[in-house]
């Protein structure tokens, strides 16, 4: 349940501030036809017309609520710019916001519960771009009381909120309904052993911040990244750099971290079709 589409002049249309429904869409991502959804119960959404396996297919009415309330809060905010369904590289932004001579802000609204490594991968990518990311986590998969103050939280809460695995690069917040709640957990200790449980944590209610989202925009605008996760790269993406000298080569380069990784031998390059006149890009 996409938020945008792209008409057939290349425009991208917001479906929230769509005027003029009598027109052909199309998705912005895989490019296959999409139908306007006036809803009135929900959120004006668009949608595919033949069944698809494009990502955006399966948001829940409350997810692209979450993404049109941060939009829309950035848009008041007044400062940078603000996009919904970005694509940050091969990665796409729940929402991107830009600023001038501070880290742009990927947004992640995050309803169900990935393996860990699927985080990790997004915030890896993210942060050695200089991206701050804030996970904005809704629905019932997160935040889950067990007992009278006592949460059992899942791995990816217990690195942002706890562990603060990710140092200043990442922030995390619950969203419900337009308020935004910053807990503060401490730690339980197990019955019965001298130890704590691995993710059973006692809410600090009076050391937890609670906020409107307009209100929130503004922390995320002063908060600095201090200390960056640099955690060590996979090398996953690469792109070719001529390089001019007495011969001309090409240099593997990584796309995320941007070291060298090597030469690339002159005849790979002819294979692949390079000609030694532009740089090209490769995997």
């Amino acid at each position: 349940m996409p938020l945008t589409a792209m008409m057939k002049s290349g425009e991208r249309v917001l479906a929230t501030a769509l005027t003029d429904r009598n027109q052909e869409f199309f998705c912005r991502f895989c490019k296959g036809r999409m139908s306007f959804v006036d809803a009135t119960l929900r959120i004006k959404h668009f949608r595919h017309l033949v069944k698809s396996s494009c990502e955006y297919e399966n948001e829940s009415a409350e997810h692209i609520l979450a993404k049109d309330l941060i939009f829309n809060a950035l848009l008041s905010y007044g400062q940078g710019k603000a996009f919904v369904e970005e694509k940050v590289g091969r990665l796409i932004a729940d929402v991107f916001w830009t600023r001038e001579w501070k880290s742009n802000v990927v947004f992640e609204v995050q309803a169900a519960n990935y393996d860990l490594s699927i985080f990790e991968e997004k915030i890896r990518y993210y942060a050695y771009r200089n991206n701050l990311v804030v996970y904005v986590f809704i629905g019932e998969n997160f935040l889950n009381e067990v007992k009278p103050n006592i949460y059992t939280l899942k791995e990816i809460e217990k690195r942002i909120f706890n562990d603060k695995s990710y140092l200043d690069s990442v922030l995390g917040c619950y969203l419900e309904g337009n308020r935004i709640t910053v807990p503060s957990f401490t730690e339980k200790f197990a019955k019965g052993t001298p130890g704590t449980c691995s993710h059973r944590f006692i809410i600090e209610r009076r050391w937890s911040k609670s906020y409107t989202i307009d209100d929130y925009i503004s922390v995320i605008d002063n908060h600095a990244i201090n200390q960056k996760y640099s955690p060590p790269c996979l090398h996953k993406e690469t792109v070719l750099e001529r390089s001019s000298g007495k011969i001309d080569r090409y240099k593997v380069i990584c796309s995320e971290c941007e070291k060298f990784l090597k030469w690339l031998p002159n005849k790979e390059a002819l294979e692949m079709g390079l000609d030694f006149n532009e740089v090209e890009s490769g995997k």
